[in-house]
């Protein structure tokens, strides 16, 4: 991760940034980041996930994006022989669908200074699927390993910065941007622990930096920003 915020703000100073545009538009692509799960470990670890999306923007303020994400969670015990052993390693996979929103879009003077600075801020929340594949300790004998298989609903809450490099007819050909998003997992599980002490919710954390391709579908006509 220490990688990959340098790369986001040396790409941010040397190309032409704008905004999003207002014509109709679908992305395809992908990034990787940080992921962190907050089961029933007493040590929460961060792992390396890749994910690949498509998105559609009907207009300048909404952006709706199916998601593929593929990861690792772990946990650790401080103490193995104390009185939370729990520990494991998640092999995930995700499948995510959100809906997001620029908050200009209930602003009046789209041309104030709050404006400009929250032009390239999306927030939003979806639906999705959470697939586990588990290694982890038993809990009631450390000395064995179980392996567990579930699928848990989860509910997104995303913030996004975008921005566009643009050509010299203003037109956008890439998009990058910075998220932050904690997904709440329905039930137990995130851990592969069913126990009594276990958690009947978790959540986990994904930061990430991602780039998309934009394809528009009608002729602009105009400048891709005002």
């Amino acid at each position: 991760m220490k990688y990959i915020i340098p790369l986001f703000v040396l790409i941010f100073i040397s190309g032409r940034l704008k905004a999003q545009g207002s014509v109709p538009q679908i992305t395809l692509g992908g990034g990787a980041g940080g992921t962190t799960a907050f089961g029933g470990t007493e040590v929460q670890k961060t792992n390396l996930a890749w994910f690949a999306e498509a998105g559609y923007y009907p207009g300048t303020y909404v952006v709706m994006t199916a998601e593929e994400q593929i990861g690792t969670f772990s946990g650790a015990s401080l103490n193995p022989n104390g009185v939370n052993p729990k520990s494991f390693i998640n092999n995930y996979n995700a499948t995510i669908f959100n809906i997001d929103v620029a908050p200009t879009i209930i602003l009046n003077d789209k041309q104030s200074t709050l404006a400009n600075v929250l032009k390239n801020v999306y927030l939003g929340t979806g639906l999705g699927l959470l697939f586990s594949d588990i290694t982890n300790v038993n809990f009631y004998n450390i000395q064995a390993k179980d392996h567990i298989t579930n699928f848990l609903p989860v509910v997104p809450l995303k913030s996004q910065y975008e921005y566009s490099i643009v050509n010299n007819r203003e037109e956008a050909v890439l998009k990058l941007d910075l998220s932050s998003s904690f997904y709440y997992a329905i039930g137990k599980g995130i851990d592969g622990y069913y126990d009594s002490f276990a958690r009947h919710g978790a959540f986990y954390y994904f930061l990430n930096i991602g780039i998309k391709y934009p394809f528009n579908l009608i002729e602009s006509g105009r400048p891709y920003n005002k």
